[in-house]
């Protein structure tokens, strides 16, 4: 039994998303192969908890763990129609195919790093049913024509066209027909690296190289999103666990595709399949803050952490099924910088208050606020008390409150390496950010700045020689 989950057959995808399913075999599997326009890629890792397919096959060897996932950025392809392929292997020598044919939607640029790349500041926004539809929408300074649409896969608002403004679709009318799988070999290198160039680091008492890249830190999460990262070690790696508020979940599949890293760390054992990922639907969760631990083990018995704080706005219901349980035909859309505000949307019936945020983690727009209208004090407003706060060069310890009615997701991000958040990364209604700051060895004075809920809070400090350095502690 093989079932492909993503791509959605027929759907359009843009920006870094899934490609995730699961298999099942009476002898068990080996691998899982995935092919793009019917050329191989690679293996996908396979080894997801799926206690869902556990159920319904329970004499399957490994069902429980059948699932297969990889985050692929799908703007590394054409715009137009393709066809992805995956190839299930069991310990038989048996094999199955499973397919999806879909399009792709894209800006010029592949991956925009900078968050103030995309912006709507002179973007007009128009709302039917469940999508959002943009004139003017700057990435990169070029203008475009976009849309967002209410996809049940992901649980969240894709990008489903995006069209240079004055010029013809980039993306085709519908995708393609399915292609067979040739077993060719692709060099285009579509599996994804979304991120920057990787540098090489390694200590000498450090011999695992780990990276958890989502969840981003400080952000906020909502729907089904990916749980993603590398990890290498010179001993080579064995297994990446997972833990959630310090609870052991299980085991991230671990050996996707990383030709980034494979570059970095090439004396490495597996290094270009150092990748780990799996689908997460965060909406699972409850609304607030959360810290989300990945842990690292090599075959030399060493182990390695790397954690991420982040928040969580959902809906009352974790999953809606139904495109149409989505409906913004009543709704309020505003827009700011890289941001959509949006009132009385409708989710199974209930009116919310939302946000769509633009996040270069996804190359797309996340849901970052979701409130009950009415029900959780309307409208997300958030605001900060104190907004600035002095130091002498000693430095020390400070506090920034945030008030924002209940249900009201926000985050918390240091934007200087001397000032560090010790608690309230992240939350949910109001809360309270706690952060050092350290020692003025510098002979100048110096200001820092907080991102909190929004809001900017700065941070001075006096040198050792001023005198007339302040308090603040």
């Amino acid at each position: 039994m093989l079932a492909l989950e993503e791509p959605a057959p027929g759907s359009v995808y843009s920006g870094v998303s899934n490609v995730r399913g699961w298999a099942v075999a009476p002898q068990g599997l080996t691998k899982i192969e995935l092919y793009v326009d019917g050329a191989l890629q690679g293996n996908i890792p396979l080894g997801g908890r799926r206690a869902d397919v556990g159920a319904a096959y329970p004499s399957y060897p490994g069902s429980a763990d059948s699932g297969f996932a990889m985050a692929y950025n799908y703007s590394n392809l054409a715009a137009g129609s393709h066809t992805l392929a995956v190839r299930a292997y069991d310990n038989a020598g048996g094999a199955r195919d499973a397919s999806a044919a879909f399009a792709v939607a894209r800006f010029a640029s592949s991956f925009l790093a900078d968050p103030a790349a995309v912006n709507l500041d002179q973007a007009t926004l128009a709302r039917s049913g469940n999508t959002i539809a943009i004139q003017n929408l700057l990435a990169a300074g070029q203008p475009y024509t976009a849309q967002l649409t209410w996809r049940p896969a992901t649980q969240g608002f894709a990008l489903t066209q995006i069209a240079p403004a004055g010029g013809a679709p980039a993306v085709a009318a519908g995708p393609g027909e399915p292609t067979d799988l040739t077993g060719t070999t692709s060099g285009q290198g579509s599996i994804a690296d979304p991120g920057a160039t990787i540098t090489p680091r390694l200590s000498p008492v450090e011999s695992i190289v780990l990276a958890l890249e989502e969840p981003a830190p400080g952000s906020v999460y909502s729907g089904i999103s990916n749980v993603r990262g590398w990890a290498v070690a010179p001993a080579g790696m064995q297994k990446i666990e997972l833990y959630l508020d310090s609870q052991l979940l299980g085991n991230i599949p671990l050996g996707g595709k990383r030709a980034d890293v494979g570059a970095a760390y090439p004396s490495y054992p597996g290094s270009a399949d150092s990748g780990f990922a799996m689908a997460y639907n965060y909406s699972n969760l409850a609304a607030g803050s959360h810290t989300l631990a990945v842990r690292a083990y090599d075959n030399a018995g060493g182990a390695r952490d790397a954690s991420a704080a982040f928040a969580v706005a959902r809906f009352a219901s974790s999953f809606l099924a139904d495109p149409a349980a989505v409906n913004l035909d009543q709704a309020t859309l505003a827009r700011s910088g890289n941001t959509i505000a949006i009132q009385n949307l409708l989710a199974a019936g209930q009116p919310y208050t939302a946000q769509l945020a633009w996040r270069p983690a996804t190359q797309g727009f996340a849901l970052t606020q979701i409130a009950p209208a009415g029900g959780g004090g309307g409208e997300c407003n958030q605001a900060i008390t104190p907004t600035s706060q002095a130091f002498d060069y000693l430095g020390g310890a400070g506090t920034v409150a945030v008030s924002t009615p209940a249900g009201c997701a926000w985050t918390a991000q240091s934007h200087d390496e001397w000032i560090t958040i010790t608690t309230g990364a992240s939350g949910s209604g109001p809360g309270t950010v706690t952060y050092t700051v350290a020692v003025n060895a510098s002979g100048a004075r110096r200001t820092g700045t907080l991102t909190v809920a929004g809001q900017t809070h700065t941070v001075s400090q006096t040198p050792k020689s001023d005198e007339g350095g302040g308090g603040g502690k």
